[in-house]
């Protein structure tokens, strides 16, 4: 499905027919999924029938549940970067949940004290965009980490 998921990623926001794309998706395909478009490939009209198709034959039927538990569990460890990095590929994967639920999730993930600088400084209102909220965070891991690296030096 990775494959399938670099030909959507490659085709959004194209202006492309509907033909092209699932002649286009195709050359993204390799192995087992490859043989599977050619054996059906008569029987879409659309982009979305083919991505359906190879969703419900090789993907796992609790397959986006699967993907919500690991974006539940998936905390910072390291770096900021690489934690935004691996929420933002997990959230890929599930693309219906609220922007609300993403930022709580994304919060929760954070180390102790970052989490909660985060919620004290601030206030989260229904209208935070998710990339807002990423940014917010990202500048406030590089002050704490400054404000951490000046008291070691007194």
């Amino acid at each position: 499905m990775e494959q399938m998921f670099a030909a959507e990623r490659v085709a959004a926001g194209r202006d492309v027919e509907e033909a092209v794309k699932l002649q286009y998706a195709s050359t993204f395909l390799s192995g087992r999924a490859l043989s599977w478009y050619r054996e059906n490939a008569g029987r879409f009209n659309t982009w979305g029938d083919m991505s359906a198709g190879l969703q419900t034959i090789f993907l796992a039927p609790n397959w986006e549940n699967d993907c919500r538990e690991k974006i539940i569990v998936v905390h910072q460890v390291g770096l900021m970067r690489v934690y935004t990095e691996r929420f933002q590929e997990l959230l890929l994967n599930v693309p219906r949940i609220a922007d609300e639920v993403k930022v709580t999730i994304f919060i929760r993930g954070l180390k102790d004290q970052l989490k909660m600088e985060v919620r004290l400084k601030h206030e989260i209102s229904r209208a935070s965009t998710l990339d807002s909220m990423y940014k917010r965070t990202l500048k406030q891991y590089a002050n704490y980490k400054r404000t951490l690296n000046s008291t070691r030096n007194l």
